[in-house]
């Protein structure tokens, strides 16, 4: 696992991105004023300045793990049947979407939702459909680039809304 996204922010919140980047400014900010007066005193009180380093630093790391996280995951990348065919993983679990439109999954973890096998359908540029074959459930699952390899999202209902979790890695290199 990536250390910075410990501290990758997500929010569905109405204007929630804006208030998270006032905070970091304040704490910024802050953390420039501690460093300065800590400086500035004398004699030097070490404390101060450690503690505005300090903040600054973890202002710095939350600003860079989210400008680095929003540039790993494209979230509409144009794929096509060709590129999703094949076995995709996620631990034990095995996905594999053949030509013909079926499906079979096996393993357990993430097939408990996409059932032992189905159909599925590529639906406009990112979304796939899966119907299963027990009781004809439709799940739709959002494909997504995330460091250069495809990845299936969990059920994509409101984009917004998306807790970045990633389930299925395909095998074979993208396209």
């Amino acid at each position: 696992m990536n250390v910075l996204n410990f501290f990758v922010i997500r929010t569905a919140l109405p204007f929630g991105y804006l208030a998270i980047g006032l905070f970091l400014l304040c704490v910024a900010i802050i953390g420039l004023v501690q460093v300065w007066r800590g400086l500035r005193t004398r004699p030097l009180n070490r404390a101060r300045a450690l503690t505005g380093i300090a903040l600054l630093t973890l202002a710095g790391l939350v600003t860079a793990a989210n400008l680095v996280s929003e540039n790993s995951v494209e979230l509409n990348p144009i794929v096509t049947v060709a590129d999703l065919e094949g076995v995709w993983n996620d631990g034990p679990a095995a996905l594999e979407l053949s030509s013909d439109g079926t499906y079979s999954c096996s393993g357990g973890g993430s097939c408990a939702q996409l059932g032992a096998s189905g159909r599925w359908a590529h639906d406009g540029d990112f979304l796939l459909q899966f119907t299963r074959a027990t009781d004809g459930r439709v799940l739709i699952q959002r494909v997504v680039r995330a460091e250069k390899e495809l990845r299936l999202t969990d059920e994509a209902k409101d984009p917004d809304m998306w807790d970045g979790v990633l389930t299925f890695r395909h095998r074979a290199p993208a396209s």
